[in-house]
């Protein structure tokens, strides 16, 4: 029950956060919302639906500090108990990990210019051949180790403010940027 109400808690608040970028670039398409980016990142631009997207991207995959479903303090039982040395509790992990490269790379590509360079290094060469790759990586990276950073360095939140911060913050900013 808790891990179904923080998804569709925070699962609205992250698709208002979307809604927002499709409006800006005027497009669903993920590469013309690169190319709308060409000048500046919707990070900069969007950045109510950015910090919105953060923090909804730590309560949608259950990271520190939005880790209520799988709290071991609170919880007795649940999959870390019960597969505590054994493939499957390697392979629910390898599926939150993914969870986490999923929502790194659509920051990557929706906010923070997907494959282009960064704009002082706007040259010719950086968006020819591999390159642009390199970029991606390297952003993608970089949006990685925050959120393993962010797990290493903040505590756990009790659940009526997890709640309460999805309902009553994040979904009505939310439907107010878009407003405006």
């Amino acid at each position: 029950l808790r891990s179904a109400a923080q998804v569709v808690s925070y699962e609205i608040a992250m698709g208002l956060s979307f809604v927002a970028v499709f409006i800006f670039a005027g497009t669903l398409s993920t590469s013309e919302i690169v190319k709308a980016q060409e000048q500046t990142w919707f990070a900069v631009l969007l950045i109510p639906s950015f910090l919105i997207y953060v923090v909804c991207m730590f309560g949608e995959a259950a990271r520190i500090p939005f880790d209520l479903p799988e709290g071991e303090g609170e919880l007795v039982g649940g999959f870390q108990t019960e597969y505590s040395s054994s493939l499957k509790f390697a392979l629910i992990m390898m599926g939150e990990y993914l969870h986490t490269f999923t929502a790194s790379g659509i920051a990557v590509t929706l906010f923070l210019g997907g494959w282009r360079a960064p704009l002082p290094m706007d040259w010719e060469w950086a968006h020819t051949g591999w390159v642009p790759v390199l970029w991606f990586f390297i952003k993608f990276v970089l949006t990685f180790s925050f959120i393993v950073w962010v797990r290493a360095s903040l505590p756990r939140v009790r659940y009526d403010q997890l709640m309460s911060l999805g309902w009553k913050v994040l979904i009505p900013v939310n439907l107010a940027w878009i407003l405006l």
